[in-house]
């Protein structure tokens, strides 16, 4: 299975999650990234 995003964020701290939780809202697919991968998870 082919995984696609309509629209990628790197950096999870306050500002690019809200931006995460609103572009999903909004009905986009979106991939993220972080240099920790425990805030990804926990995400």
């Amino acid at each position: 299975m082919e995984a696609k995003a309509d629209i990628g964020l790197v950096g999870l701290a306050v500002m690019g999650q809200n931006l995460v939780l609103n572009m999903n809202d909004n009905g986009y697919t979106v991939a993220v990234f972080n240099r920790t991968a425990q805030k990804v998870e926990a995400f």
